[in-house]
């Protein structure tokens, strides 16, 4: 950990360590859903920026489509 880091850590615990052990509780539960949501947030667009392929057909079926609609030009 970076030493700057350290430091900020450092000096929120100073604030945090004389709560009352509930309050400690509570910031834990926050901060826990906290990364949660920015865990999701991330998943999510991880899969939007590259999208995703939904169809019904097989695979067979979309290799064989794709396949077919080649066009190419040989003469």
């Amino acid at each position: 950990m970076k030493t700057s880091n350290s430091h900020v850590l450092n000096s929120y615990w100073g604030l945090l360590d004389s709560l009352h052990t509930s309050w400690k509780l509570e910031l834990i539960e926050r901060l826990t859903r906290s990364i949660r949501q920015n865990l999701q947030q991330n998943s999510n667009t991880m899969k939007n920026s590259f999208g995703a392929w939904k169809s019904e057909l097989s695979t067979e079926q979309i290799i064989y489509e794709l396949r077919n609609s080649r066009n190419t030009n040989d003469g």
